[in-house]
């Protein structure tokens, strides 16, 4: 089954990273951390879908969609940097395997972040979210977005990383097996979401650092 909706608002975060609002079809229901694939319904796009993660929460009256717009490839994500109110997209039912668990350490990488937002704004209210800590990675200072709201919601619990940046205040590093190591309990869950060659990285270091399979909470 197919979705129509209209675009609200779109808002540039970053000189590549936007945020798009839609409304929301009567009992339409999602969980926290998953994702709908998405078409923008105009000639040569209506058939070309996309993954988007769901950064509003399940109770909120319009959807929300976080991107990064790859202008180099002229495909989904340029074109819907350009849309307008009133634009109407296509969305699929609610897919993914990601949602919250209880308690762990998000590791985000750039826009991989999309599916962790949507669980923090949910459950931010319950008494054990202060159990859970943040590792954020952007390729440099100008890429961070959001940074405010994840300082509000994790205080001392978030540790904001850029990999080619040795000018920000951030640590300038990879999130890697020495990086991971001061963060790591063997029992604990561990939320990884990300590019493919960062999230293979980070669950390998993971395991050699004694995190079993079942405390990997990621998309399969």
């Amino acid at each position: 089954m197919q979705y129509r909706v209209a675009v609200q608002s779109i808002t540039a975060l970053t000189d590549s990273v936007y945020r798009l609002r839609t409304d929301k079809p009567q009992g339409y229901v999602f969980t926290p951390g998953q994702y709908t694939e998405l078409a923008i319904d105009r000639p040569g796009f209506a058939e070309e879908t996309r993954p988007f993660s769901f950064t509003s929460r399940p109770e909120d009256a319009q959807l929300e969609f976080i991107f990064r717009s790859h202008r180099s490839h002229a495909g989904v994500t340029a074109e819907l940097e350009g849309v307008t109110a009133g634009t109407e997209l296509v969305l699929e039912p609610p897919a993914g395997t990601i949602s919250y668990r209880g308690p762990g350490c998000f590791i985000a990488g750039g826009t991989g972040i999309t599916p962790f937002l949507s669980i923090f704004r949910s459950h931010s209210g319950r008494r054990d979210f202060g159990a859970n800590r943040l590792l954020f990675s952007n390729k440099t200072e100008q890429d961070r977005f959001l940074t405010a709201e994840l300082q509000a919601l994790f205080d001392d619990r978030v540790r904001f990383v850029v990999t080619h940046d040795p000018t920000s205040h951030c640590d300038c590093t990879f999130i890697d097996l020495d990086y991971l190591r001061p963060f790591v309990e063997s029992d604990r869950l561990y939320y990884v979401c990300g590019p493919d060659d960062m999230v293979k990285e980070v669950c390998t270091a993971l395991s050699a650092l004694g995190v079993g399979e079942h405390n990997l909470v990621l998309e399969r």
